[in-house]
């Protein structure tokens, strides 16, 4: 079981279907889910996503704080080193989960 912390771009393109997402990344995905892998997402590419959208670089199909809870709800945790939002995480229940770096 091989866990994944996708960069910024990646999760962008996966999340857009883009063209520019390589077969080979996304076959490396799709075997790590299946296999039982996460999918990470750091933390520092959500404030990366959410500068984009609010300099008008980037626009999601939904505002950058559903698009978020979106992809936690499809198993994709945020993985922190910050204790803030770990405990955060703690304390807001089950739909904010966060891998531990």
């Amino acid at each position: 079981m091989t866990d994944l912390l996708l960069d910024t771009h990646v999760v962008l393109w996966l999340n857009s279907s883009d063209e520019r997402l390589g077969e080979a990344t996304r076959r490396t995905i799709d075997t790590a889910w299946k296999a039982g892998g996460r999918i990470l997402i750091s933390s520092v590419s959500v404030c990366e996503i959410a500068i984009l959208v609010d300099k008008g670089f980037i626009e999601l199909d939904l505002p950058v704080n559903e698009w978020v809870a979106s992809a936690i709800g499809l198993g994709c945790p945020l993985v922190t080193r910050d204790d803030r939002i770990r405990r955060f995480a703690k304390t807001r229940g089950r739909q904010y989960r966060f891998a531990i770096a």
